[in-house]
Formats: structure tokens, sequence, C-alpha cells
């Protein structure tokens, strides 16, 4: 099994061990970075039916495709639309990151919170929630209860605070630091770490999950689903971690790609599960799971890596239900699971069956793919026209200065769109001034540009980038290698969600969809009491 195998096994039968029932509903809001719709459809036959997709499927209601209303399909923008219920145009996150100087950072970078570490508060500047311009269904949740507690976690900053939203002293939001090698938050929520997570820490510290290699699960299992060659082209190697199993993992960034980072974070949610189980009150946990993400950017979601993550991250859910059965039994707990955006076959995978590949998907795969460089594009707009900044998928950013003369705005905007539409993979580009003018009122536009109009936040950038099916902004992860999501078509547009809550939700009931993404947030509010449960029969507009 290699690295975090002990991890696995401990809690495999700390979940069994006998404790004491606690009465308190625990509502687990649940998202899978990058989890497509097409993969969901496509494997979760192929899961065991002991693992954690079936018995969701078996206990509650699975919608087979939910629907994002936004182009940006993008983890910032598809976590903040799943809790809130609203567009990025709405929510003001428009995309994963931003420039600060001519440098990317977190779109949730704020200079005035500073980061938490077990140790105390660093001084260093950190991430929070101030850009988001709408409260989200835990804000609501912990209005409504003054005695909830709520956790919120994820690898990614954007995974955990998004979720939880505006909470400053009413929750625990925690992301791991990959450069740092630690857990960390921020001042916008806390002065100090908690208790629960400085004893989890101490007791399974970081590098005990990547002690060892990645090896396959059930290399018969993959053998019999996998389809491509485990060294397959275009694969990424990250960090020293190779192109094939097995993988050495060396260090936080390599384990980012790896099912260890969703161990490392079930281990510290059930952590928190401990703590919170201790209130007697009711509590929402949520966890946002980041290996399948990092995997698919690295080795696309066809490869042989990616089918193990699954059966791993299978097998991790299964695990953590069991806990939850452990501590409340089976009747005291409701899931809602979902992801944040899709993905598409590396181009690569795509280049190898062209000849034979038919545009009838009904998820719009497409029959080729582009990868398109921000940092050597942008170098080549900025060399053209000093007043580009760089390029943050999807958006085109300019300096400050240009922003200020309408007419030098003008005149940057045409020479960038002018050589953006000598590019291969793009399709269209769009002024950010176009959209806050088009996008007002009138509905009567195409799909694509209505899902634009729909990321066109407050601060984004000066030029929407519209691709072509197939092309994507390259993750940076492993230049010219893997995948990347980010576009309007079905591909990253369509995402499962499953929705367990007994009592308030049918068992068993596939429902095809598309409904909108607003079921997410819905289906929260009737786990939790906040509303009713939503039907989960209407169709998308």
């Amino acid at each position: 099994m290699g690295a975090g195998a002990i991890h696995e096994k401990d809690a495999s039968v700390d979940a069994a061990a006998p404790r004491a029932v606690w009465k308190g509903p625990i509502t687990v809001g649940l998202v899978v970075d990058q989890l497509s719709a097409w993969v969901m459809s496509e494997r979760l036959d192929a899961l065991p039916s002991s693992g954690g997709f079936a018995r969701l499927a078996r206990e509650g209601t699975r919608v087979t495709r939910m629907e994002y209303a936004h182009a940006v399909t993008d983890t910032a923008p598809g976590h903040a639309a799943l809790y809130t219920g609203k567009t990025p145009r709405e929510t003001g996150i428009f995309g994963n990151e931003i420039f600060e100087g001519a440098t990317r950072v977190s779109i949730l970078r704020d200079r005035d919170a500073k980061q938490v570490t077990p140790g105390g508060n660093t001084g260093r500047a950190s991430s929070s929630p101030s850009v988001l311009a709408v409260l989200t269904v835990s804000e609501a949740w912990l209005a409504a209860n003054p005695s909830g507690r709520l956790v919120s976690l994820s690898w990614k900053d954007r995974g955990a605070i998004l979720p939880a939203g505006h909470v400053k002293d009413r929750a625990t939001v925690l992301w791991f630091d990959a450069n740092e090698d630690m857990w960390v938050t921020s001042t916008a929520f806390t002065n100090e770490m908690p208790a629960f997570v400085k004893r989890e820490i101490e007791a399974h510290p970081a590098r005990s999950f990547r002690t060892g290699k990645w090896t396959p699960l059930d290399p018969a299992w993959l053998a019999a689903h996998a389809k491509t060659a485990d060294d397959a082209p275009g694969e990424g190697d990250l960090e020293g971690l190779g192109v094939r199993f097995d993988h050495a993992v060396a260090s936080a960034k390599a384990m980012r790609a790896t099912p260890f980072s969703d161990l490392m974070l079930l281990s510290m949610a059930e952590a928190a599960l401990d703590d919170l189980t201790q209130s007697g009150g009711p509590a929402m946990l949520l966890v946002s799971l980041s290996a399948n993400d990092y995997v698919g950017h690295v080795f696309g979601p066809e490869s042989h890596e990616a089918w193990d993550e699954l059966l791993r991250l299978d097998g991790a859910l299964a695990r953590l239900f069991a806990s939850l059965d452990a501590r409340v039994g089976p009747d005291g707990w409701s899931a809602v699971l979902s992801a944040d955006h899709g993905n598409v076959p590396i181009p690569e995978a795509l280049a190898a069956r062209e000849k034979t590949c038919k545009l009838q998907d009904s998820f719009e795969r497409p029959c080729a793919g582009v990868r398109l460089l921000p940092d050597q594009l942008g170098a080549r707009l900025h060399a053209a026209e000093p007043a580009v900044v760089g390029i943050c998928d999807p958006w085109v950013f300019v300096s400050d200065e240009a922003k200020k003369d309408p007419k030098k705005l003008e005149a940057v905007e045409k020479k960038v769109q002018a050589m953006l539409a000598r590019e291969p993979g793009v399709a269209r580009t769009y002024t950010s001034r176009y959209l806050a003018k088009e996008c007002v009122g009138s509905q009567k536009r195409d799909d694509v540009l209505q899902r634009i109009c729909a990321s066109n936040g407050a601060n984004a950038g000066a030029i929407y980038v519209a691709v072509k099916p197939g092309a994507f902004f390259d993750p940076l992860q492993v230049i010219g290698k893997g995948m990347s999501h980010g576009s309007p078509y079905a591909y990253d547009r369509l995402v499962p969600l499953f929705v367990r809550s007994p009592g308030k939700m049918k068992a068993g009931q596939v429902v095809e969809g598309p409904v909108p993404f607003t079921a997410f947030r819905a289906a929260v509010e009737g786990a939790t009491g906040l509303g009713p449960m939503p039907a989960l029969d209407t169709k998308a507009p």
C-alpha cells in the first residue's frame, strides 16, 4: 500500500471501536476537487459496493449531472458557488488567482490577515474571505445555531475558506501550506490554533504520511480498468514522483498529487470529529479533498494514477462514514458530496484517438486538446504591450495605470485581443468592460456568453479569454504536461451530486439531471434544517 498504509489501518480500526453514541446531528459537506460527472458516471459501477460512493448512492439520492452556470470552472469559483448558491459575478470570486505586483497570489490573499501556525501568529500575510461578497450557507447555519460548531478543512486555502465564509471566532478553518509543510489558518478566523489541531499534528505529522512509496492499491483491479499505459504521453513528473508506479514521495509539494494528502486531511477530519462530538450540540464538518485535482493535473484523468486515487478515496470515504456511524449512529449524520468543477482528457490522449473520435459526446468531450502556457503567452503580450501584467486563468490583467485612462485601456485591449485571436486554442476574447455592459438586462445571448457573463466578478482581469473545446491554460504543476479545466463546456461544468440525509432524502434514487448548481446549497439547508430538502428533479435552466 505504501506510505499512509499505517494511517489507513488505524482509521479503519478506530472507526470500528465502540464509542458512546452522541445524539447531536452532524452535517458533512464534501467536495472532491475535479470530480467530473463523466468520470463518476463511467466509474461508479467499477468501484466496490463497500465503498463510500456506493454507500452514498445506496442510502441517498444520486444526481448524475449537476450544472454550473459559470464559465470559470475552477476551484475558487466552484467552492464559492456551492456554498453560496451564487455565480462568480455575485460572489466576487472570478478565479483562483490574481496578481500582486508581477506575482500570482491566491484570490483570497489579504495583507491584513496574518498566518497562524501551531506556533502562533507568524506576522506574514495570509488569506481571508474578505473578497467574498455574499454569505455562505455555513454562516446562515451558525447564525441559526448559536451553540453549533463548524470545522472546514482543505489542502487549499480556497477549499477551506470559501465553504466557511466570514466566520471569525465561530469556526475552525484550516488548510495546508505545502511550501512550509504545515497546517495553517489566519487571523481572519482565530489568533491561535485549536488544541485538537495541535494534538493531531503531534500525533500524525505530515511527514508520517509520506514515509514510503505510492503503489497501486489493487493491481488487478487497476489493470482491468485503466486503458492507457502507466507512463502515457503527456503525464508529468512532479517533484520527482516520476510518471509510473511506484512513486516515491519526497516532499509536501509532491504529496499533493498522491492519495496520501487525502489521508492526512481525513485524519485531521477524524480529530475534528472527536472534538466536535464532545460539545453535544449540532455540528458541521466541511472537507474539500484536493488529491483528485492534483493527480488529474499531473497525470490526467485517464491515467493509472487517477484510477488508483479514486479507488483509494472511495475506501477512505467508507472509513469516514463508518466512523460517523460509530459516533452518532447511521441516522445521526447527513452528507452532501459534489465537486467544484470537472476535467478533460490530456491532449496527448485525445490526439491518440482523434481519427476515431466523434463529436457526439453528451459531456462535450473534444477530439483534440491544446495547452496554453500562461507565463509564455503573458510574456509575449507584455513584450508587445507593457501595460499587460500577465495571465491568471482565464483573465489577462493589465496595470492600474492603464485602467485609469479609458483611451489607453481601449488601445491596450484592442492590441491584446488581436494577438490572442491568433493563438491556437483561443476561441474568442471579451473585455470586462464589454461584459459589464452586455451582461446587464437582456438574456438573449448564446449559452457560452451567458456563462462568461456569470463569471465577470468585480476586480476581474481586463480581458476574458474563452478557450476552444479541449484547450486549457497550463496548471503550472509540471509545465507542458498534464491537463487542467476552466472552460465553459459540459466536461468542465457538469459534476455529480450525492445527498444522504436519513428521513429527509429518498434512498436509492437516481436523478439524471441536469439540476442547477444551487441544489448543493439547498441540500445542505435541507440536511441542517435551515430549509426544505430539495426535490432534485428539476432541470437546470
